[in-house]
């Protein structure tokens, strides 16, 4: 079955396999009644969430590229075969996300926290304002009303710029500033 042939997706066997070639495979089950046998490709390989697991633990820092985006969050490559998602609550300690893609993009390169590990669903969650301090304690009183703050472009918007004033802490200029 398509499942049993990669850790990864497979959208099409010719993925993996192709007429003609000779390959090792696992007896995974056979169905007496109906004279059938399940084979597994992927069964030779190493699980990769388990490697995953073995390697990595909540609170450690990981690097990646960010593999989807919806609309909730991205999706970010940990190790082949290991997805991540980085909740759009996560991504900024400052900025609302509505979208996601007004951040990152297909492919751009991200670091991240773990943030949570569960092993039944095979799920990671990941944070990227979890990379910086909460600014949100001191902020008024490192910018206060008036001040003039030398800043980066980070983000364009049809309603406007989103600009980073210091680590960890972009706000938003209005297209009608």
């Amino acid at each position: 079955h398509i499942t049993d042939m990669s850790w990864g997706r497979v959208s099409h066997p010719s993925e993996v396999v192709h007429i003609g070639q000779k390959i090792e495979i696992v007896v995974l089950d056979y169905d007496a009644e109906r004279n059938r046998i399940s084979l597994g490709l992927k069964q030779l390989e190493p699980d990769p969430w388990m490697l995953f697991t073995d390697k990595y633990h909540p609170g450690d820092k990981i690097a990646g590229k960010v593999r989807s985006l919806t609309d909730y969050g991205v999706f970010v490559g940990i190790e082949e075969g290991v997805d991540g998602m980085v909740h759009k609550s996560d991504l900024s300690w400052t900025a609302k996300v509505n979208n996601p893609a007004d951040l990152h993009h297909k492919g751009d390169d991200v670091e991240a926290i773990i943030l949570s590990i569960n092993h039944d669903e095979k799920k990671v969650s990941l944070g990227i304002k979890q990379l910086f301090d909460d600014p949100w304690p001191t902020i008024f009183n490192e910018f206060p009303p008036g001040k003039i703050v030398d800043s980066k472009v980070v983000s364009l918007v049809d309603y406007g710029v989103f600009v980073r004033i210091r680590d960890g802490v972009e706000g938003l200029v209005p297209s009608n500033e």
